[in-house]
């Protein structure tokens, strides 16, 4: 049995085909010498039969040596999908001199797959695309076959049994339009049914998806014209170099790659995804406006001008990454691990909980990163917030500017050093670590921190031109804060209860009101008012709030929790003056617990 596709359109027919042959004007016994809804045959033994597809009602018999066809005028669509069902008997090539002029020919050999017509020769499809095996055909067993094609690529695609077999098939590009369906007995008879040719595909015939991507594999074909593929890479692989994969890979292939020791430094030009692990020593640049989206991990120096993808769980480590485009660390335990991190003119990392890290820090949460790491110290607007979650553990504080963060060497985030054993910075001795803010126009300041303090001596000297607030921890653990003149020690809340002496082995809550208006602060432990109405310099030497500093003494000491706000901390609910308003509230509005008190207005 040989089916061929004809190429020439055929004046007079019109439309497509959708004949399952079991309806009028297909009625039992029917021949068509005679034209029937297009149908011509070569000889009256072409008939319509009873029960042999699918239970079907009805299918057509093609005897030995005769032929079928229908003509279609389908003058103008771009892609043409024939499809059907055919019973067929297997046996040698047809006479290939009668092949001119037909867009698509194929038959079933002897060895029961199907073959199909190419200008090399014949190719038998004892595979699908991917590389998975066909089952094969049974003379007088029905098949489902679809063949697509695009007429304004000139190639096709033939489906078996729902398997994409073929693809990319070149046909002849003087035919601009698709002409009709033949097909012709050979030594044996043939049967066929459930015929359909229009220009997309019957979605009840299609359920694959082998590659998982963009729905069914017909689908795919419909909307790019071919179905992706995975491009297998490795030692005894279908290629051993990244270069010879990429080199035929196309948008939305998958590249498999395992093992290490390549040495390549190639351009994907695609958009691809990435599965494996390997390691790579070049350098893999991703294109302008290309997407590479990573499952598995590798380790590769990178030039990223278009996106890297990393999925969720994903390790993508290189000497260095350059970036000019985008990388995506999805969330989960994604990460980006680079010897360098190097970013050009608009380069992001964007994370969702996965990590990016360098030797000199590393961070990990949501945030995009648009300055260049370990860049100069920028200032951050309010109301600002750390908690030193989304740094690794060794990030040094040097390398945190874009963060608003600037410090001495030594100073650095690690974990289990925080509030509740998470991260924290600690603070080497004679270390400093300071944050840089901008609060023009907002005139009352809330800064509340968590201190592990190294209880001591008081500083030799201190800048109270140019400090709204200064402070130090005694060596009786008390905080000590400067008024004016002297230094005056908070053992006690202002209701004369005693405060618990601050240790180096655990934190402590400490909590500062600047009012910009009046010059005028407050100061909390755990949440509880200690100092209120400390005066600080006005005017020109302080004129807003500018940053936040902690510096070490004669040993180590941890920070931890640090807010700036407009707006008062959440947790400074005490009312130690017992008159119904909060203290934070009272200090907020006057500065003092002992504020005017309201009109009372009394109905009896």
């Amino acid at each position: 049995m040989a089916l061929g596709l004809l190429g020439l359109v055929m004046t007079g027919q019109a439309g497509y085909i959708n004949h399952n042959f079991d309806v009028a004007p297909f009625a039992y016994g029917t021949n068509f010498v005679s034209s029937v809804s297009q149908w011509q045959a070569s000889d009256p033994g072409v008939i319509v039969v009873s029960n042999l597809y699918n239970s079907a009602p009805q299918s057509v018999l093609v005897p030995a040596g005769t032929a079928l066809s229908n003509d279609v005028a389908a003058t103008g669509p771009t892609v043409v999908w024939t499809e059907l069902a055919v019973a067929p008997c297997p046996g040698e090539p047809p006479d290939t001199n009668a092949l001119a002029g037909r867009s698509f020919v194929q038959y079933f050999d002897a060895d029961r797959y199907l073959h199909v017509w190419t200008t090399n020769g014949w190719l038998v499809c004892s595979n699908d695309v991917w590389g998975q095996p066909v089952a094969q055909v049974s003379a007088g067993v029905f098949a489902n076959i679809a063949i697509y094609q695009n007429f304004s690529t000139h190639k096709a695609a033939v489906m078996l049994n729902d398997q994409v077999v073929l693809q990319d098939l070149p046909f002849l590009t003087n035919l601009v339009n698709y002409g009709g369906v033949r097909m012709r007995g050979a030594d044996g008879s043939s049967w066929l049914d459930d015929v359909s040719v229009t220009n997309t595909y019957d979605a009840i015939r299609h359920s694959f998806n082998l590659n998982g991507i963009d729905g069914t594999d017909a689908a795919e074909l419909q909307s790019y014209g071919y179905v992706a593929r995975t491009q297998y890479v490795g030692a005894g692989q279908t290629y051993t170099a990244l270069s010879n994969a990429l080199a035929v890979a196309r948008d939305r292939d998958v590249l498999y790659v395992t093992g290490a020791g390549y040495a390549e430094s190639v351009t994907v030009t695609q958009n691809l995804t990435i599965v494996g692990s390997f390691t790579n020593s070049g350098i893999i640049t991703i294109e302008v406006g290309k997407t590479v989206a990573v499952v598995n991990g590798f380790t590769s120096s990178l030039s990223v001008s278009g996106t890297l993808a990393i999925a969720s769980g994903v390790v993508v480590s290189g000497t260095t990454v350059t970036v000019s485009g985008t990388i995506t660390v999805g969330g989960g335990n994604a990460q980006l691990l680079a010897g360098g991190l190097v970013f050009n003119g608009s380069g992001s990392v964007v994370s969702s909980g996965g990590t990016v890290s360098t030797p000199s820090g590393s961070m990990t949460g949501t945030f995009t990163m648009d300055h260049t790491w370990g860049g100069p110290q920028v200032a951050m607007g309010l109301d600002f917030s750390d908690d030193f979650e989304m740094y690794t553990s060794d990030t040094q504080v040097t390398n945190l500017g874009f963060r608003g963060w600037a410090s001495t060497a030594g100073v650095i985030v690690k974990s289990g050093q925080g509030v509740g054993n998470t991260n924290g910075v600690v603070i080497a001795a004679g270390g400093a670590i300071s944050n840089l803010v901008t609060s023009v126009g907002k005139p009352k300041i809330w800064t509340d921190f968590y201190l592990s303090p190294v209880p001591g001596e008081a500083p030799a000297t201190v800048d109270t031109a140019t400090r709204a607030l200064v402070g130090y921890v005694g060596a009786d653990g008390f905080l000590n804060v400067w008024t004016n003149s002297a230094w005056a020690v908070c053992s006690n809340y202002v209701n004369g209860s005693n405060i618990t002496a601050m240790s180096a082995s655990t934190y402590t809550r400490v909590t500062t009101f600047l009012n910009f208006n009046t010059h005028l602060a407050a100061v909390f432990i755990d949440g509880k008012l200690t100092r209120e109405q400390v005066s600080f310099p006005a005017g020109a030497a302080v004129p807003s709030l500018t940053g936040f500093r902690t510096q070490g003494g004669d040993g180590q000491a941890r920070l931890d929790s640090v807010r700036i706000t407009t707006s008062i901390p959440a947790g400074l609910t005490a009312d130690l003056d017992g008159d119904g308003v909060q203290d934070a509230i009272e200090v907020e509005t006057f500065d003092t617990l002992n504020g005017p008190r309201g009109s009372l207005y009394l109905i009896r």
